[in-house]
């Protein structure tokens, strides 16, 4: 009887491993769940732990996470029950990521503080890893990208030291993703590739999908929107195979983002619509997807709609945004100081320019051109840094993309304007890579 359970169990744990489908991962629960019925049977306490924790990682890929943290607790319990402290550790780690995927990131942090503890007591390099990745991620999320780096390249270091080739795939991508919110597209994209190559050489479709997402969001701040299409499709077609209903809205998102810069915004409206409904039905935070569509209703020059979605998300910049339509400068310039307080802290480049430019223009509207003035350049600089740093073919769309509902441009444009009414004249960008200037 225990040798047949053994069997479903290693039967479930490929089909986990290599699944393509969400069939695949269906076969797997059932037989997971048939294996644990025999374990009960026999009282074989790790067996069931094993399969609680295995079922626990399938109801969580699903957005089932009431599912997700019974099976985890159960399997917790169990691990401490005969005290295995190495897979106690992973249970952690696995309680840890449901939280942080529900927006808990402090009962977060205290699970996967708990789980590297322990993976380093009884010296287990690959769960240490899995902690390192589960805490970047954590920081990630809280805005501070310095700490996350840190912790995704010791991951990184670790996973190689190991040879865990899934992990240095998932490490990748997760510096992919720091880099990407420092503006380093350079750097992400390098990350990103090297990432892809190792997920599709490993079949890990959930890497695959998650790496797809995030060079769209690259290819949409180059301005290739085309392309960035292609990712989201290739993402949302992964993650509807899997069953991913978390990444399937992501991609959704993804798409509306592109669509809204492409001018699409009815269809912008409609994938986000999705997106948002599928995290409102799996119990993840909706606020992504609200500010998204409260900004595509500003861009379609639906102010009252815009602003029901905007006034509840406590977002600095869309609350900015949408001062400045309605003419409410100081109102503006107060949102766009705390959203620079916190971008400078965490040396988030978009939220920088966002802010700065923001800035420029509420302070301009207030009639104080010199602070304006200031701002504007803050804005120019940082975007002459980011162009400085990228290949020919991204400099020629760049300055035609929507930062925070702002072009590239309009920091140049702004900066020309307060300057003819503070000289009479547009003056000079002698530093700037503007084509304009001069």
């Amino acid at each position: 009887m225990r040798n047949n359970s053994i069997k479903l169990f290693n039967e479930a744990r490929a089909l986990r491993h290599k699944a393509r489908t969400a069939e695949d991962l269906n076969r797997a629960v059932e037989k997971y769940k048939q294996a644990m019925e025999i374990y009960e049977a026999v009282k074989f306490t790790v067996g069931i732990a094993d399969a609680s924790n295995n079922l626990g990682m399938i109801y969580a890929g699903w957005g089932r996470y009431d599912k997700a943290v019974e099976y985890f607790e159960k399997s917790l319990a169990l691990y401490r029950e005969v005290k295995n402290r190495e897979r106690e550790g992973q249970s952690l780690n696995n309680l840890g990521t449901v939280y942080r995927d529900l927006g808990q990131q402090d009962k977060a942090l205290e699970y996967f503080d708990k789980s590297l503890a322990i993976s380093k007591e009884v010296k287990d390099r690959r769960g240490e890893a899995h902690s390192l990745g589960n805490l970047g991620n954590v920081y990630f999320t809280m805005g501070r990208y310095d700490k996350a780096a840190e912790y995704h390249e010791e991951c990184l270091t670790r996973c190689r030291e190991v040879e865990n080739r899934q992990g240095e795939g998932q490490a990748l991508s997760n510096l992919g993703m720091v880099y990407e919110q420092q503006g380093r597209y350079d750097k992400a994209v390098a990350c990103f590739q090297e990432g892809l190559q190792i997920a599709e050489g490993l079949r890990d479709r959930r890497t695959e999908s998650r790496i797809l997402f995030h060079l769209g969001n690259i290819s949409i701040g180059c301005g290739h929107y085309g392309r960035a299409e292609e990712y989201f499709d290739k993402s949302l077609s992964i993650c509807r195979d899997l069953g991913d209903p978390k990444g399937e809205a992501s991609a959704l998102l993804g798409l509306g983002l592109m669509q809204g810069a492409r001018g699409e915004y009815d269809k912008a409206l409609a994938s986000s619509e999705r997106g948002l409904e599928i995290c409102d039905r799996i119990g993840v935070p909706t606020a992504p997807a609200k500010n998204l569509m409260g900004n595509l209703y500003l861009d379609k020059g639906d102010v009252e709609n815009a602003e029901a979605l905007i006034k509840g998300m406590g977002n600095p910049a869309s609350l900015g945004r949408l001062k400045l339509v309605k003419k409410d400068y100081q109102a503006a310039k107060e949102y766009y100081e705390q959203l620079c307080q916190v971008a400078e802290e965490i040396k988030c480049m978009d939220d920088l320019f966002t802010a700065y430019t923001g800035l420029g223009m509420a302070l301009e509207g207030i009639g104080e051109e010199k602070k304006s003035e200031e701002y504007y350049l803050k804005a120019v600089k940082l975007t002459d840094d980011l162009i400085s740093s990228l290949p020919e073919i991204h400099k020629e769309t760049i300055l035609n993309v929507k930062v925070g509902g702002f072009h590239r441009s309009s920091p140049y444009d702004g900066l020309a304007r307060v300057r003819k009414k503070m000289n009479g004249s547009p003056g000079t960008f002698k530093d700037s890579q503007h084509p304009n200037s001069g």
